[in-house]
């Protein structure tokens, strides 16, 4: 098995993780003992595949703020009802938000924001599954896998892109 990483200048924790072609995890928080320990790995490569090169530059356009929307694929595994959240999640524009409620609802599960809550934390893609989008119906952020700060840098990432 081959492994695939890339971190990114704008928010240096965040790391993809492939494995051959498939987009095994994208991770925000991956401390330097981790990284080291998969670099010491005899398989680790950094030569990529063309379809990794292809997310490996969408990413880097997204923290440059010029990519809105990855074109790359990837498979989005889960139960019917986390397929469907995250269906959902993907139609959330680029610079908006939408609360747990809502995307229960239009993911056809009216009163299930908990459970959308429960999914958003099994997601291995944020990013480009993009949980952070997603807030309390009050307006506040609500709770992030990988902590409200990074959150609060991605969405504002994307406000401040929007609003040039």
């Amino acid at each position: 098995m081959h492994y695939y990483i890339k971190t990114f200048p704008l928010l240096d924790q965040t790391l993809l993780l492939f494995k051959e072609e498939e987009i095994l995890q994208v991770i925000p928080e991956f401390s330097s003992e981790e990284k080291k320990n998969l670099e010491a790995r005899e398989n680790y490569k950094y030569n990529y595949s063309p379809a990794v090169e292809k997310l490996i530059r969408e990413f880097s356009q997204y923290f440059q703020g010029v990519r809105k929307k990855f074109t790359s694929n990837f498979t989005i595994k889960g139960t019917d009802f986390a397929q469907s959240v995250y269906q959902k999640l993907l139609l959330v524009d680029y610079g908006e938000c939408i609360s747990y409620g809502e995307l229960a609802r239009e993911a056809g599960y009216p009163g299930a924001a908990r459970a959308v809550g429960q999914v958003l934390t099994k997601n291995k893609l944020p990013i480009l599954l993009p949980c952070h989008r997603v807030i309390k119906a009050e307006g506040s952020l609500g709770g992030y896998k990988w902590g409200q700060e990074l959150k609060k840098q991605l969405l504002q990432l994307e406000k401040k892109q929007e609003s040039k």
